[in-house]
């Protein structure tokens, strides 16, 4: 069984240093919603990482980019951080054995920073799919 857990925003140094240690070098997946048109067409998930692993996981806490929240993953071909500007919101899926499912990262534009672990019950689904930006273009008739 999941719970749902709000993170109080007092809360979420500890939780992401938390997430650090308990997520450091397993495989994720790293999934934004957001409404987006590109070419006409309504595009809803944008995988920003599939199959990646997390290295580290930073709240910064001063200046400019007080309140950002770093994501640093490796992925095939190197490194990539991902960055959640002005988050609002956070929220933990977690077993009863307390292994965390997946952390949702909501910012203020609304968008839906998700990151899965191997924990979660699609997980396997959702690393094999291939996004459509990676799909073989179709040959001309």
């Amino acid at each position: 069984m999941t719970t749902v857990r709000e993170i109080a925003p007092s809360s979420w140094s500890g939780h992401l240093e938390s997430l650090d240690r308990q997520v450091n070098e397993r495989p994720i997946l790293v999934v934004v919603a957001i409404d987006l048109t590109l070419d006409r067409e309504n595009v809803r998930d944008v995988r920003v990482a599939r199959n990646a692993r997390l290295t580290g996981v930073d709240l910064e806490r001063a200046g400019s980019d007080a309140g950002v929240i770093d994501l640093q993953l490796q992925v095939a071909g190197g490194e990539l951080c991902h960055r959640v500007l002005r988050p609002v919101r956070l929220r933990a899926h977690e077993r009863d054995d307390g292994e965390l499912e997946s952390l949702e990262i909501f910012d203020a534009s609304g968008a839906k920073h998700t990151i899965f672990t191997e924990a979660h019950p699609r997980y396997s689904k959702l690393a094999a799919e291939v996004p459509w930006w990676e799909q073989p273009l179709p040959l001309p008739p």
